[in-house]
């Protein structure tokens, strides 16, 4: 199987987003870590399953996307934890 180039995003994704946008802002508060960090996990379980659309539901794309669901799940833990009103507008925005 060819993956070369499977893993690309669908449209662009705004510099400020994810682990790109965490890498360029100077000084981020726990709410924009936490922002960042759910756009993150939100765009690699985005990226495995167009593999999977792609390859089907086949090892190791399924763990990893079930891993980032894991991800995802620990984050919205602390965001409620730490009664973050963030997290829907950027459930919204995205």
């Amino acid at each position: 199987m060819n993956f070369s180039g499977v893993a690309q995003a669908q449209t662009e994704m705004p510099a400020d987003f994810g682990a790109k946008g965490a890498l360029k802002d100077t000084s981020i508060t726990l709410d924009e870590a936490l922002v960042y960090a759910i756009q993150d996990e939100y765009l690699a379980q985005a990226r495995y399953d167009a593999v999977i659309g792609k390859f089907g539901n086949i090892r190791p794309f399924s763990n990893i996307k079930a891993a980032e669901q894991q991800h995802i799940s620990a984050l919205v833990s602390l965001f409620q934890k730490y009664d973050k009103k963030s997290l829907k507008t950027t459930l919204s925005n995205m």
